[in-house]
């Protein structure tokens, strides 16, 4: 019957019994949902912010349509505040920085930190914290990236220089 669901392993293989219904596809989900996972401290290199509890990752493309539409409302976010934001993307984005991105670049031409932490387009955002652990929901859209800023620039704990 439908809706029912599955999970599918990575080797394609079953990995669950069915869930049929609504409700028992949202358990299913919920209970296949990922373990936390960290990102490399090698794939971050030295342009990571270690310095900052809680840094966001937004997973960018100068050839999205999606992040394209959002880019006069990141310019805005970036030019408003200063949680920790880095932007990882396959190539630098000229236009952003032309209109003046302050956020971190990190090239990911082979796509590793997006695996790493679970992402699998753009606009996606995750937030790590000091030791690289995803500590947050993937933000998939532009809605969902500008919600995921908004709240974590709300409760953002950037330590104070002695």
């Amino acid at each position: 019957g439908t809706p029912a669901a599955v999970i599918i392993e990575s080797d394609g293989t079953i990995g669950s019994g069915v869930a049929s219904g609504a409700n028992e596809i949202r358990e299913l989900i919920a209970a296949a949902a990922p373990a936390p996972r960290a990102v490399p401290s090698d794939l971050l290199g030295s342009v990571a912010i270690v310095d900052a509890l809680e840094t966001t990752l937004l997973f960018w493309s100068a050839d999205c349509g999606h992040c394209r539409v959002m880019t006069e409302d990141l310019l805005a976010w970036d030019r408003q505040h200063d949680a920790p934001l880095v932007l990882v993307a396959e190539r630098e984005d000229v236009q952003l920085r032309v209109n003046g991105l302050r956020a971190r670049l990190v090239l990911d031409e082979r796509g590793r930190i997006s695996r790493a932490v679970g992402t699998g387009g753009t606009p996606m955002a995750v937030v790590i914290d000091a030791s690289g652990t995803v500590v947050s929901e993937v933000a998939a859209g532009k809605d969902a990236v500008l919600r995921l800023l908004s709240e974590r620039t709300a409760t953002a704990r950037i330590p104070v220089p002695a």
